[in-house]
């Protein structure tokens, strides 16, 4: 088994005065504006395409996506998304009042984020499969600037599972799981920009390789990788090198860039109970795969193995699904949330309208429920 547990810092300076994506977001991408000046977009159902689907949602910039439905999508082609779009997956199936829901998992074949400015995506799994398109990632940037994924699973990636290059900048990964891309390649993803990006307490298990493969001007810090090769349930395997000469083409820096660090980092026996508790979308619980991934690091090295179908796994399995809260005006607020913060379940204007705080009261809403 190897297991990587990326905690590392590319942040430039802070620029005063600017709105986090949302509260707890972190790193280059941490002021992605999403939908945030656009309008409420409720998928209804759990169709591939047309009115009321994830496609459809993501298909126009400038939007808020809510769920009033969880399970699981299936897509016969990659989805496209455009710029400006919060994907609010923790509203799935539409409420806190659904605690036994698990969400939604998007399953068939890969995304593209490319030129996707501003995007913000929280609480969704992500999940190709040997049936997507031969040779994509299951997750792929090539090109845009501000975006955020926060407690995001992405597998069976048939190239490489979530990669990030070209001329892709400002780009933050954090609270997320990175897994199991099918082999005969079986990569977590190449990091290969120099316009920046930030993975702050990420999961990658059961690839092969590259987990991640960064290039460009990067901060490492609590970059931590555990590789166990008699698996025999102890971290108490020999280390693979020591000191430089594992890494005797870097040119080390006699002191580390300006950049900023995460609110916190941990040392890396922190770091595992720390990221096994939170990565992943893990709300409003785990799915049977994310949970028997978390499984395999818990038993050090005595679970996994690199696969090549995600039929082996038992594939994306049933996600409970069921039915949202009231909303009378339509505005992506349950009418029970509006009532209790001096709203009006009857006025559609005021789910996009600004608060004080600087979100839309539709923001606040989807923000609350995983605060």
């Amino acid at each position: 088994m190897k297991l990587s547990l990326p905690i590392f810092a590319l942040l430039l300076n802070a620029v005063a005065g600017q709105q986090l994506a949302f509260p707890g977001a972190e790193g280059l991408g941490r002021y992605a504006k999403g939908g945030r000046t656009g309008s409420v977009y409720k998928v209804t159902n759990l169709n591939d395409s047309g009115t009321g689907s994830l496609r459809d949602a993501v298909s126009q910039s400038n939007r808020i996506v809510v769920f009033t439905v969880g399970g699981v999508i299936n897509i016969s082609s990659r989805i496209v998304v455009k710029s400006g779009v919060y994907i609010a997956g923790q509203t799935a199936p539409g409420g806190p009042e659904l605690t036994n829901s698990q969400g939604i998992t998007v399953y068939g074949d890969g995304w593209s984020w490319s030129d996707a400015n501003d995007s913000i995506v929280r609480y969704i799994r992500i999940r190709m499969g040997k049936g997507g398109t031969s040779g994509k990632d299951a997750i792929t940037i090539a090109s845009g600037a501000r975006m955020i994924f926060d407690h995001v699973s992405v597998s069976w990636g048939r190239d490489e599972t979530f990669s990030i290059s070209g001329d892709a900048e400002d780009v933050t990964v954090q609270n997320s799981i990175i897994a199991q891309g099918l082999e005969t390649h079986s990569c977590g993803g190449l990091m290969q920009t120099d316009g920046g990006i930030s993975l702050f307490r990420n999961l990658y298990i059961d690839n092969k390789t590259r987990n991640p493969k960064v290039k460009g001007v990067n901060d490492f810090q609590n970059n931590d990788n555990f590789y166990d090769s008699n698996r025999n349930g102890a971290l108490d395997g020999s280390a693979l090198c020591e000191k430089d000469t594992c890494y005797s083409s870097i040119d080390f820096q006699a002191s580390p860039y300006n950049y900023a660090a995460p609110s916190k980092l941990y040392t890396a026996t922190e770091a595992v109970p720390v990221v096994l508790n939170s990565a992943g979308a893990t709300f409003p619980s785990r799915d049977a795969v994310d949970a028997a991934l978390v499984d395999q690091v818990r038993s050090y090295g005595t679970k996994g193995a690199l696969i090549s179908d995600e039929a082996s796994v038992g594939g994306p399995g049933t996600i409970s699904g069921g039915t949202s809260p009231t909303d009378t005006d339509g505005d992506g607020i349950p009418d029970a949330w509006e009532s209790a913060n001096g709203l009006n379940p009857n006025d559609k204007s005021d789910g996009m309208a600004i608060a004080s705080n600087g979100y839309t009261n539709l923001e606040n809403y989807v923000n609350s429920l995983v605060s």
